[in-house]
C-alpha cells in the first residue's frame, strides 16, 4: 500500500504529496483520522490538552471529531450527539461556575487525561482519539451527575428521529433494492450463482423490537412512537442550563455591550464573590469553600 497524503484530484487521478499520481482511481473512501493544524496549537499558545481543556483552562473548552475507534456499541455515526452534550455541559458549567469549582477541589483536573503534542507524528495536542474523549467524559460525569441529565431525552429523540426519516418499511425496502442491484451486478460480470433473498423481513425486525422491549422493559415497536406521543420535554427547564435570569432581558445585554466596549473591567467590578468571578488573593477553590462553608 502507499502511505501519503492527498494533494490535489483531477479526473480520475489523485496526486500525492510525495509526488506520486494514482490513475484510474474512482472512488475514494475516507474511513479514520484527520490530520490537525498546528495552527490551533498555536492560537492558545498550547503544549497540551487536559480533558476537553487547553492547557487546563476550563474556559477554553475544545472539541473535535476524535480519531480512531473505540466502542463495544455504536450508538452514532457522527458527531452530532457527542457534540450537542458537549456544548450542553460546557455551558452549564459556564453559567453556573460553582459547579466547575467544585469538580475541580475534587481533584478533577488531576484525573482528567492529558495529550501532548507530538512532532514525530505530526499530531498537535489537541487532535486525541475516541478512547481519550471518552475518558474525560465519564469523568467529568461521574464528578458531575448534572451534566449527564443535560442528554437524557436523546435516546428518546434518536428513537423518534430515526422512525420519521427512516420508517421501518422504507428502510427494508432500500435494503432489498440495494441487494438486489449488487446480485445483477455480479451476474452481469460472470457470477453463475442462484439467487439469494435478502435476509432479513418485516416478521424478523418486530421480533428484535419485541426481544428489547421485553429485555429493557421499554416500549418499543417497529412502527416507532405512536402519532398521539406526548412533545418530548426539553431537558434545560428548572435551570438545569438554560440561560442565567440576567440574560433573558435584553436591555442588560445591550447595556453590558455598551459597558465592556468602554471599560474592559466591567465583569470584574461587577461580579459577587457567588459568582466566583472577581479576582482575588485566595485560589478559586478557598473562594469556592469559603462560600458554600
Amino acid at each position: 500500500y502507499i502511505q501519503d497524503t492527498v494533494k490535489r484530484l483531477t479526473h480520475h487521478t489523485v496526486h500525492l504529496t510525495g509526488g506520486r499520481k494514482l490513475e484510474g482511481v474512482t472512488v475514494i473512501l475516507k474511513s479514520l483520522g484527520l490530520l490537525g493544524d498546528w495552527a490551533v496549537d498555536r492560537l492558545h499558545k498550547m503544549t497540551q490538552m487536559v480533558g476537553m481543556y487547553c492547557d487546563g483552562d476550563w474556559r477554553r473548552p475544545l472539541l473535535i471529531d476524535a480519531i480512531g475507534m473505540n466502542a463495544a456499541n455504536f450508538t452514532t455515526f457522527s458527531t452530532g450527539i457527542g457534540s450537542h452534550g458537549f456544548v450542553l455541559g460546557q455551558k452549564y458549567l459556564h453559567d453556573y461556575p460553582n459547579e466547575f469549582y467544585r469538580m475541580r477541589s475534587m481533584g478533577l483536573m488531576k484525573q482528567l487525561p492529558t495529550n501532548k503534542a507530538d512532532k514525530d507524528l505530526d499530531k498537535p495536542a489537541y487532535v486525541f482519539d475516541v478512547k481519550y474523549s471518552m475518558s474525560a467524559s465519564i469523568i467529568a460525569e461521574t464528578m458531575n451527575p448534572k451534566l449527564g441529565q443535560l442528554t437524557r431525552n436523546d435516546p428518546e429523540y434518536k428513537y423518534r428521529m430515526y422512525h420519521a426519516a427512516h420508517p421501518v418499511d422504507y428502510y427494508l425496502e432500500q435494503c432489498i433494492a440495494d441487494w438486489d442491484h449488487y446480485q445483477k451486478m455480479f451476474k452481469e460480470q460472470g457470477c453463475d450463482r442462484e439467487y439469494v433473498p435478502y435476509p432479513y423481513n418485516r416478521q424478523m425486525i418486530e421480533g428484535y423490537f419485541k426481544e428489547y422491549s421485553s429485555l429493557t422493559g421499554l416500549s418499543v415497536t417497529a412502527e416507532g412512537p405512536p402519532a398521539d406521543a406526548p412533545e418530548l420535554k426539553d431537558c434545560l427547564e428548572n435551570v438545569l442550563g438554560a440561560l442565567p435570569a440576567w440574560a433573558e432581558d435584553r436591555r442588560n445585554l445591550e447595556g453590558m455591550e455598551q459597558s465592556l466596549r468602554k471599560d474592559k473591567g466591567w465583569w470584574s467590578q461587577r461580579s459577587n464573590g457567588q459568582e466566583l468571578f472577581r479576582q482575588s488573593e485566595l485560589s478559586e477553590e478557598h473562594r469556592y469553600l469559603a462560600i458554600n462553608n
